[in-house]
């Protein structure tokens, strides 16, 4: 049986492995806002591969410190999420490539 760590690892590198970058990069173009634009195209996917090990990194790094909760860690365009559920012994990692999203704020309510 494999422990945490391996779980999450395997994970990592799947996601790794089979997540399109380049489609990535090249939806993230019509996202005027998105960080990846101020690059050369040439760069652009290369910085987002490692990007989004960051952001998965941080995002385990958090759900370890709180495993009752998720882990969480968003550039706008790129988002990482880590679950680990302590009493089943399972945990599951993610990560999102936002090409649109509302970016509502909330509003108070009576």
């Amino acid at each position: 049986m494999n422990t945490l760590d391996q779980i999450i690892q395997k994970q990592v590198d799947y996601i790794m492995d089979s997540f399109d970058f380049r489609a990535a990069s090249e939806a993230l173009r019509s996202v005027e806002e998105c960080w990846i634009n101020a690059l050369d195209v040439e760069d652009r996917e290369f910085e987002l591969r490692q990007n989004a090990r960051e952001r998965m990194a941080d995002a385990i790094k958090s759900a370890k410190e709180d495993p009752d909760g998720m882990g969480f860690c968003c550039t706008g365009c790129l988002e990482a999420t880590c679950t680990i559920n302590t009493q089943e012994k399972w945990a599951r990692v993610n990560l999102k490539c936002w090409v649109e999203q509302s970016l509502n704020d909330g509003e108070n309510y009576a």
